[in-house]
């Protein structure tokens, strides 16, 4: 994967309750300032013009760094409201080679099965 160009990223996210078990999800860590947040990744991709780069090869270079992706910018106080049981779509962009993410718009939304609110 070509290190150095920010990718535009579309994440959608869901945050577990603290008594739920992840065993068989797969997790997002996105740590925020000094804090890490768990979310389990329902749906992601990877925006590129050029259809080179996809979500797995993101996926390969930091699923085994915690956290996971490093937020910076004002996009993070978006991630840390959060709220257990609310599914977001995060749109960011990525940055290869520092693993950071620049958040620019978290919205709250049932994911890709919720019906159009705009005709």
């Amino acid at each position: 994967m070509p290190l150095g160009v920010p990718l535009p990223t579309t994440m959608l996210l869901e945050k577990p309750a603290p008594d739920t078990t992840l065993e068989d999800k797969q997790v997002v860590v996105i740590g925020v300032k000094m804090q890490n947040y768990k979310f389990v990744l329902k749906d992601a991709y990877v925006d590129d013009p050029n259809g080179k780069i996809f979500w797995n090869d993101v996926w390969r270079q930091v699923e085994l760094s915690r956290p996971n992706f490093q937020v910076q910018g004002q996009g993070g106080d978006l991630i840390a409201k959060v709220q257990p049981g609310q599914k977001v779509t995060v749109k960011a962009m990525y940055a290869p080679f520092t693993r950071t993410l620049e958040v620019t718009e978290v919205e709250q939304n049932a994911g890709i099965s919720e019906p159009l609110k705009h005709y």
